[in-house]
């Protein structure tokens, strides 16, 4: 597991207009995944980049069908996709700066918008996502 991000995939990237800069931080790593920030322009990306070493690794097609349907149905809190290319199973996403935190810290204010987001993800229709899908 390397924390570099290969010359091939920033070159892909540059090329395409993804990312303007090769300035690039890894991020750290999840279970099938290494993360790595990046410019957009004047705008912070993620560049999420399956792993090889973990078997059976989905890849980032549902997870990039997820954030278009979001953004479908104007979730504005939830990562927007950028750019994904399946062949290599590249995916960039929006950058949304933040802590970890517990709901136990949160203050009134901020737990009342946490609450009415969550709120917002519970009225979306399976049904309508299965569509969105098939569409």
């Amino acid at each position: 597991m390397t924390d570099e991000i290969s010359t091939e995939v920033l070159n892909l990237l540059i090329n395409k207009s993804i990312i303007s800069s090769l300035d690039v931080t890894y991020l750290g790593q999840g279970e099938a995944h290494r993360n790595f920030l990046a410019k957009r322009h004047q705008e912070s990306v993620v560049i999420r980049i399956k792993r090889d070493d973990t078997p059976n690794n989905p890849g980032f097609s549902n997870e990039r069908t997820q954030l278009l349907f979001l953004e479908f149905n104007n979730i504005d809190f939830a990562p927007r996709s950028i750019f994904y290319e399946p062949e290599k199973e590249i995916h960039v996403i929006s950058f949304i700066e933040g802590v970890d935190c517990s709901f136990i810290d949160l203050d009134a204010s901020q737990a009342e918008i946490f609450v009415s987001q969550i709120a917002r993800l519970e009225e979306l229709n399976y049904e309508v996502y299965t569509k969105f899908c098939s569409d």
